[in-house]
């Protein structure tokens, strides 16, 4: 019974965490593609300079 509760409230943790990201807006395809993560990095320091072609 414990063990079945723990998976059940980690799977809703992770799928409301997913659910979050993907409908704030954090990942677009600008960053979700290869070297996504510079990318990511460049639209922190710099948000009004173009990271993606």
């Amino acid at each position: 019974m414990k063990l079945s509760f723990a998976i059940a409230t980690v799977a809703a943790v992770l799928i409301a965490t997913t659910l979050t990201i993907c409908l704030s807006g954090a990942v677009t395809r600008c960053n979700s593609e290869y070297g996504g993560a510079k990318a990511t990095i460049m639209v922190w320091l710099a948000p009004r300079a173009v990271a993606c072609r």
